[in-house]
């Protein structure tokens, strides 16, 4: 009786901690579906991110075609202006060479202008291309991390299965250890009853 007791309370133990084994794992499941929606939220906000960028970009594009139109139309003003005036008054050469010269001086600025943001349309290309390069590793990335982290998970699952498993077959041979200690027990009762009589 006494074995049979302590086998009974070794059952009792065995299934409390494969309950809690199991808990044990469905809190790591929940705990990795909550990495993975992390990382859902963090690649959407990169992609927001991303079309900032490229309208910034698409902004500043806008703005040099705007200068450089601009300044053409200012050439075409001025070299227009220029021609009328040495047709109608050659006496004023000096002053339109004078008037020449300040255009030219205020074309050099619009140049510089256009060359700067040319530049810094330039800088942000570069910029934008690098962010690029860097969102498509960080996904390639992350993509790697998702796949592992379904690995795990159906790795868990498939361990949950087995220990299921195991734990049907343990009781399984309990009961067949109970049954066979219930014969045995009955066959050693009529035995002592034959020896009494």
């Amino acid at each position: 009786m006494e074995d049979i007791q302590r086998r009974r309370q070794a059952e009792s133990y065995e299934r409390s901690e494969s309950r809690a084994q199991i808990l044990e794992e469905r809190e790591e499941r929940e705990a990795v579906e909550d990495d993975l929606n992390a990382l859902r939220d963090q690649l959407a906000a990169m992609t927001i991110e991303l079309q900032q960028k490229e309208d910034d970009l698409d902004l500043k594009t806008r703005e040099i075609d705007e200068l450089v139109a601009q300044h053409q139309r200012i050439i075409e003003v001025v070299d227009n202006e220029w021609r009328g005036e040495v047709e109608e008054a050659r006496g004023q050469v000096e002053e339109l060479h004078d008037v020449l010269a300040e255009r030219e001086s205020e074309c050099k600025d619009l140049r510089l202008t256009v060359s700067e943001h040319e530049a810094l349309s330039t800088d942000l290309r570069v910029e934008f291309e690098a962010a690029l390069i860097q969102l498509e590793e960080e996904g390639d990335q992350k993509d790697a991390e998702i796949e592992a982290l379904n690995n795990a998970i159906e790795k868990l699952s498939e361990q949950m299965y087995q220990m299921e498993d195991e734990t049907d077959r343990m009781k399984e041979d309990t009961e067949r250890l109970r049954e066979e200690d219930e014969a045995e027990r009955e066959r050693l009762e009529a035995l002592a009853a034959a020896l009494k009589d």
